[in-house]
């Protein structure tokens, strides 16, 4: 190995080692094993995924998904579809939704920390990552 592969392969090394520490992650990964290296890769294509909720409805429920978890609620009768989340603020979610008795879209408010509360999840915890939530296509 040539003194030049080697250092960008401890520079490379050194680099992951503190992003994986910043990151809360255990292990490190050397770039000579492309296997981990890959594994790496999916980790940090997560960890952009990650800081996204989704909002949406089934039937008469409302979906809010974050983090593998896909929690239901009940949602008005008339609803038909979420169309815009206009502002997140920490589990205080003001979005507009299409009801059937209307043509226009309404403003509808949703408070998901009482609904984490009684589902026995931490809110302050399980809210903190989430920067974004999107409406489910």
């Amino acid at each position: 190995m040539s003194k030049v592969n080697s250092i960008g392969n401890l520079f490379i090394f050194l680099m992951i080692n503190c992003f994986y520490k910043s990151s809360k992650y255990l292990f490190s990964v050397q770039p000579s094993d492309s296997k981990k290296f890959f594994i790496f890769a999916e980790k940090l294509q997560e960890m952009e995924i990650s800081n996204c909720a989704t909002l949406g409805n089934k039937g008469r429920y409302t979906v809010f998904k974050y983090g593998g978890m896909e929690i239901r609620f009940k949602a008005p009768y008339s609803l038909e579809k979420y169309t815009e989340v206009k502002t997140w603020d920490n589990g205080y979610i003001v979005v507009m939704a299409k009801y059937a008795h209307n043509d226009t879209a309404e403003e509808e408010y949703i408070d998901i920390v009482p609904v984490l509360r009684d589902l026995y999840i931490n809110p302050e915890i399980f809210l903190q990552p989430i920067k974004q939530v999107m409406v489910e296509k």
